[in-house]
């Protein structure tokens, strides 16, 4: 018995064709121009019912019309290899060496084994959605599957350019949809999964840790930058004494350690991770900061612990181009080390495992600038940030009490029951018992967050401090000069 032959629609000329599959399914192919060799170059897809391979169709031809063969025809190489071509022409020199490291790293695991061999053309929105279920699946982390995410997204955004083609990226859950249990109301509302800040109840003795810690006296000072300016922990190991204007109470932040490495002309790394200082990935990080007094205090104590290590050790720690937090040779103290003596700091006062790490200092910080509701200028200019929505996405964890606490004291001035008997006592906290909010921890900004200020004014002189140090000659000449001066490997 002969094969039983597909049905086809009758076409006019260069309208492509439309097929009934011996499955059920309809195949639609278009022809989209030649090939070098002079072949012909098709264009096909197949559909569950015949309105949907026409409707393709219509689109497919309409915009080949429009912005002709391009608009439709993806390079027919593999997906992987013009990745994979991307990102050292694109990304190697634009980043971080340690960003383009990981880059490579989520390449060479996740993504080149997952496609292997598929073409770019092939490949839409649901093959990408299984991909990062497929990593959800495997444990991969929350943040990895994000970062992954993020730059395939600018590798398709940079492909279809100009085209009327959309990035199969669009809409992509990295997290597959989870189904709710009702559970123990507490147990959901004090979920700490999204707090990223110091936890509120150990702050003070986090604090006091500091104060009386002998073993590594340099984290107290390093911990306040980041605790009480927001810094980065490569902000602040890369601060030197020339950084800090002592008698005008400002600081200026221009330059971060950072890890780099050498790699080869495939994305390879061919060198061991190296300690340099660099300039800053965008402008925004640039920036001057206010000296606050709790700083001023902590670092003239460090000071004068440096100058005491010089007459012992004779070395110099307290030159204008001296390193702050320089290691005891003198030299620039690397990020892994610091966080190795952070660490060990942590377990000495059973503070280990409890959500508090570098980074969460700075989350602390941001977290006391949305309490007090400063203005979005000021959250974005003292965290050298370019967008207010990179602030608000990722420096904003405050818990939902302290908002539900805010709303309740706003309603209550503004609509007062009748009977004076059921207003609430200045006690109440519209929050369970020991809930603290970000305004019952320590106080955080001295500048912002003085009781006798209106929050209005607070910002007010909080942004005509930020414009006035950006106007000194002085701190304009030193960051032209450290713009000039840092170089790669540069790291005396």
């Amino acid at each position: 018995m002969g094969r039983k032959k597909t049905q086809k629609t009758k076409r006019s000329s260069n309208e492509g064709c439309l097929h009934h599959m011996k499955s059920g399914k309809w195949r639609c192919v278009l022809s989209a121009g030649y090939n070098d060799d002079g072949t012909r170059k098709r264009l096909t897809k197949v559909f569950d019912t015949e309105n949907e391979a026409r409707e393709w169709k219509t689109k497919q031809l309409s915009a080949i019309q429009d912005f002709g063969v391009k608009a439709v025809v993806a390079p027919s190489d593999c997906f992987v290899s013009r990745y994979h071509s991307w990102l050292i022409v694109e990304k190697m020199p634009a980043v971080y060496p340690q960003s383009f490291s990981a880059m490579m790293s989520h390449f060479n695991n996740y993504i080149k084994p997952y496609f292997r061999n598929n073409k770019q053309k092939d490949l839409g929105h649901k093959d990408f959605q299984d991909f990062f279920n497929a990593l959800e699946h495997n444990n991969v982390s929350a943040d990895t599957r994000r970062r992954i995410k993020c730059v395939l997204g600018q590798y398709f955004k940079k492909e279809y350019a100009g085209t009327p083609i959309s990035s199969p990226l669009d809409g992509i859950k990295t997290i597959a949809k989870k189904t709710f249990q009702i559970l123990d109301p507490n147990e959901v509302i004090f979920s700490t999964d999204e707090y990223k800040a110091v936890p509120k109840e150990l702050r003070q003795q986090f604090l006091d840790a500091l104060d009386k810690d002998n073993c590594s006296k340099f984290l107290k000072p390093l911990c306040y930058l980041m605790y009480f300016a927001g810094n980065r922990v490569g902000e602040t190991l890369a601060y030197q004494w020339k950084d800090f204007n002592f008698e005008r109470r400002y600081f200026a932040c221009y330059k971060a350690v950072t890890i780099t490495y050498d790699f080869d002309e495939n994305g390879n790394k061919i060198s061991k991770a190296k300690t340099v200082v660099k300039a800053p990935k965008t402008q925004k990080g640039i920036r001057p900061l206010p000296l606050l007094d709790i700083l001023y205090e902590v670092l003239m104590e460090w000071r004068e612990y440096r100058k005491a290590q010089e007459r012992v050790l004779g070395i110099s720690f307290t030159a204008p181009d001296d390193y702050v937090f320089a290691n005891n040779k003198g030299g620039l103290r690397s990020r892994d080390g610091a966080t190795t003596l952070f660490s060990r700091f942590l377990k000495r006062h059973n503070l280990q495992n409890k959500g508090i790490h570098f980074h969460a200092l700075r989350q602390t910080f941001s977290n006391a600038l949305f309490a007090e509701d400063s203005e979005e200028k000021v959250i974005t200019d003292l965290l050298g940030h370019t967008k207010i929505s990179t602030s608000k996405q990722h420096y904003n964890s405050i818990e939902k009490f302290d908002s539900v606490q805010k709303a309740a004291r706003l309603f209550n001035e503004k609509f007062k029951p009748k009977d004076s008997k059921y207003c609430a006592s200045e006690s109440a906290t519209f929050a369970p018992d020991g809930y603290l909010t970000e305004q019952d921890t320590p106080v955080l900004l001295n500048i912002v967050s003085t009781p006798s200020i209106a929050p209005n004014e607070n910002n007010n002189r909080l942004m005509e401090l930020l414009g006035e140090l950006a106007t000194y000659p002085e701190f304009q000449e030193l960051i032209a000069k450290a713009m000039n001066n840092i170089k790669e490997g540069d790291c005396k």
